[in-house]
């Protein structure tokens, strides 16, 4: 097994918060998933990478996605904080009352 590819890039830097986009290329052109040590967190920086994530409940669960356990309780039973079978029925809730209605012909 490889040692993930590190960054010595702080995502809440001031200058990095006013202006991420280079520092997002950046990590981008150094893998799909980069670990950033002073913030204690992995970036996954491209579309494959995150759609298999994204994929993999599992293995990588959305119910505590918060970098405070606080966010994490205030985000419980939210469609952004839940797994299938959950997050698909409160997903399909949203939707339903989001959807524009069909016009009358």
């Amino acid at each position: 097994m490889t040692a993930p590819t590190e960054s010595a890039i702080d995502i809440w830097d001031d200058d990095i918060l006013v202006d991420p986009y280079p520092a997002y290329a950046a990590l981008r052109e150094q893998a799909g998933v980069v670990h950033l040590p002073k913030n204690d967190l992995y970036v996954l920086t491209r579309y494959d990478v995150i759609r298999d994530v994204l994929g993999d409940p599992s293995t990588f669960s959305s119910t505590t996605l918060g970098f405070n356990p606080m966010v994490n309780e205030a985000l419980q039973g939210t469609s952004l904080a839940s797994d299938p079978p959950v997050h698909t029925q409160l997903r399909a809730t949203l939707s339903e009352n989001l959807t524009p209605a069909p016009c009358a012909a």
